[in-house]
Protein backbone atom coordinates (compact mmCIF):
# COMPACT_ATOMS: atom_id res chain seq x y z
CA UNK A 1 0.00 0.00 0.00
CA UNK A 2 3.08 2.65 0.92
CA UNK A 3 4.29 1.52 -3.00
CA UNK A 4 1.30 2.53 -4.30
CA UNK A 5 0.67 5.30 -2.30
CA UNK A 6 4.31 6.75 -3.85
CA UNK A 7 4.24 6.03 -7.19
CA UNK A 8 0.79 7.65 -7.09
CA UNK A 9 2.53 10.69 -5.50
CA UNK A 10 5.70 10.91 -8.01
CA UNK A 11 2.90 10.38 -11.14
CA UNK A 12 1.39 13.65 -9.59
CA UNK A 13 4.20 15.76 -8.90
CA UNK A 14 5.04 16.55 -12.28
CA UNK A 15 1.12 18.03 -13.04
CA UNK A 16 1.72 19.91 -10.01
CA UNK A 17 5.39 21.48 -10.71
CA UNK A 18 4.05 22.25 -14.28
CA UNK A 19 0.69 24.01 -13.03
CA UNK A 20 2.84 25.76 -10.36
CA UNK A 21 5.53 27.00 -13.18
CA UNK A 22 2.70 28.31 -15.40
CA UNK A 23 1.06 30.47 -12.79
CA UNK A 24 4.24 31.84 -12.20
CA UNK A 25 4.78 32.36 -16.15
CA UNK A 26 1.31 34.04 -16.17
CA UNK A 27 1.01 36.75 -18.29
CA UNK A 28 -1.89 38.56 -19.84
CA UNK A 29 -2.42 39.21 -23.41
CA UNK A 30 -0.95 43.25 -24.26
CA UNK A 31 -3.54 44.97 -25.88
CA UNK A 32 -3.14 44.20 -29.57
CA UNK A 33 -3.32 40.70 -28.48
CA UNK A 34 -6.53 40.64 -26.26
CA UNK A 35 -8.18 41.53 -29.46
CA UNK A 36 -7.29 38.53 -31.37
CA UNK A 37 -7.00 35.96 -28.44
CA UNK A 38 -9.97 36.77 -26.21
CA UNK A 39 -13.93 36.62 -26.32
CA UNK A 40 -14.55 39.52 -24.61
CA UNK A 41 -12.61 42.88 -24.09
CA UNK A 42 -14.47 45.27 -22.10
CA UNK A 43 -14.13 47.98 -19.59
CA UNK A 44 -16.55 47.39 -17.05
CA UNK A 45 -17.55 48.53 -13.37
CA UNK A 46 -18.06 46.02 -10.49
CA UNK A 47 -22.06 46.63 -9.52
CA UNK A 48 -22.63 43.54 -7.10
CA UNK A 49 -20.40 41.04 -5.43
CA UNK A 50 -21.22 37.62 -4.16
CA UNK A 51 -19.21 35.32 -1.97
CA UNK A 52 -19.52 31.78 -0.85
CA UNK A 53 -17.10 29.17 0.88
CA UNK A 54 -17.66 25.97 -1.04
CA UNK A 55 -15.80 22.97 -0.71
CA UNK A 56 -12.57 24.58 1.34
CA UNK A 57 -12.46 27.33 -1.51
CA UNK A 58 -14.11 30.68 -2.38
CA UNK A 59 -16.67 31.44 -5.14
CA UNK A 60 -17.17 34.70 -5.40
CA UNK A 61 -19.37 36.04 -8.58
CA UNK A 62 -19.48 39.45 -9.50
CA UNK A 63 -21.97 41.35 -11.66
CA UNK A 64 -20.23 43.98 -14.09
CA UNK A 65 -21.63 46.85 -16.21
CA UNK A 66 -20.04 47.47 -19.25
CA UNK A 67 -18.55 51.15 -19.32
CA UNK A 68 -16.27 50.32 -23.21
CA UNK A 69 -16.47 47.37 -25.15
CA UNK A 70 -14.07 46.65 -28.49
CA UNK A 71 -14.82 42.44 -28.41
CA UNK A 72 -17.76 40.42 -27.96
CA UNK A 73 -21.09 40.29 -27.29
CA UNK A 74 -21.96 42.94 -24.28
CA UNK A 75 -22.69 46.52 -25.23
CA UNK A 76 -22.36 49.86 -23.64
CA UNK A 77 -24.41 49.71 -20.20
CA UNK A 78 -25.20 45.75 -20.32
CA UNK A 79 -24.24 43.19 -17.76
CA UNK A 80 -22.57 40.03 -17.48
CA UNK A 81 -21.58 38.03 -14.62
CA UNK A 82 -17.87 36.53 -13.55
CA UNK A 83 -17.77 33.15 -11.42
CA UNK A 84 -14.24 32.39 -10.50
CA UNK A 85 -13.04 29.96 -7.50
CA UNK A 86 -10.39 31.20 -5.30
CA UNK A 87 -7.96 30.19 -2.15
CA UNK A 88 -8.46 33.71 -1.52
CA UNK A 89 -10.79 35.51 -3.46
CA UNK A 90 -10.21 39.23 -5.27
CA UNK A 91 -10.71 42.05 -3.26
CA UNK A 92 -13.14 44.22 -5.32
CA UNK A 93 -15.38 46.53 -3.85
CA UNK A 94 -18.54 48.01 -5.52
CA UNK A 95 -18.02 50.90 -8.42
CA UNK A 96 -14.12 49.89 -9.10
CA UNK A 97 -13.38 49.60 -12.94
CA UNK A 98 -11.66 47.00 -14.39
CA UNK A 99 -10.24 46.22 -18.00
CA UNK A 100 -11.43 42.80 -18.61
CA UNK A 101 -9.92 40.30 -21.33
CA UNK A 102 -12.57 37.37 -21.20
CA UNK A 103 -12.96 33.89 -22.71
CA UNK A 104 -15.28 31.08 -22.79
CA UNK A 105 -18.99 32.22 -21.77
CA UNK A 106 -21.39 33.46 -19.04
CA UNK A 107 -20.69 33.27 -16.65
CA UNK A 108 -16.90 34.25 -17.58
CA UNK A 109 -14.14 32.91 -14.91
CA UNK A 110 -12.18 35.80 -14.20
CA UNK A 111 -8.61 35.55 -13.31
CA UNK A 112 -6.02 38.46 -13.30
CA UNK A 113 -2.30 37.51 -13.13
CA UNK A 114 -0.92 40.98 -13.03
CA UNK A 115 -0.16 42.99 -10.15
CA UNK A 116 -2.80 45.61 -10.65
CA UNK A 117 -5.22 42.75 -11.59
CA UNK A 118 -6.52 44.95 -14.38
CA UNK A 119 -7.84 47.86 -12.83
CA UNK A 120 -8.32 50.61 -15.25
CA UNK A 121 -6.24 53.44 -13.68
CA UNK A 122 -3.11 50.76 -14.28
CA UNK A 123 -4.27 49.54 -17.65
CA UNK A 124 -4.41 52.98 -19.21
CA UNK A 125 -1.65 51.86 -21.88
CA UNK A 126 -3.58 48.66 -22.54
CA UNK A 127 -6.18 50.38 -23.42
CA UNK A 128 -4.55 52.76 -25.40
CA UNK A 129 -3.41 49.52 -27.41
CA UNK A 130 -6.79 48.28 -27.65
CA UNK A 131 -7.83 51.25 -29.31
CA UNK A 132 -5.25 51.24 -31.72
CA UNK A 133 -5.99 47.68 -32.74
CA UNK A 134 -9.76 47.89 -32.83
CA UNK A 135 -9.36 50.69 -35.65
CA UNK A 136 -7.11 49.38 -37.65
CA UNK A 137 -9.00 45.90 -37.55
CA UNK A 138 -11.90 47.92 -38.81
CA UNK A 139 -10.18 49.19 -41.62
CA UNK A 140 -8.74 45.95 -42.59
CA UNK A 141 -12.13 44.12 -42.88
CA UNK A 142 -13.97 43.91 -45.84
CA UNK A 143 -16.61 45.70 -46.61
CA UNK A 144 -19.20 43.73 -48.62
CA UNK A 145 -22.25 45.75 -48.44
CA UNK A 146 -24.34 46.17 -51.47
CA UNK A 147 -23.90 49.60 -52.75
CA UNK A 148 -26.23 50.73 -55.45
CA UNK A 149 -24.76 52.71 -58.25
CA UNK A 150 -26.85 55.14 -60.26
CA UNK A 151 -27.16 53.04 -62.94
CA UNK A 152 -27.73 50.11 -60.96
CA UNK A 153 -31.32 49.37 -59.65
CA UNK A 154 -33.12 50.06 -56.49
CA UNK A 155 -36.17 49.45 -55.60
Amino acid sequence: MRLFAQTLALLFLPIHCAYATSIMLCKEPSGADALRVSDVVVVATVEVESLKLVSDSWQQTILWRVNESWKGRHYKDSTFTTRTRFSDPENVQKGQVFLLRLRGSEPYEWASCSRSRGLLQDSLEDVYEIYKEFYKMREDEPNNSFKPSPHQGGA
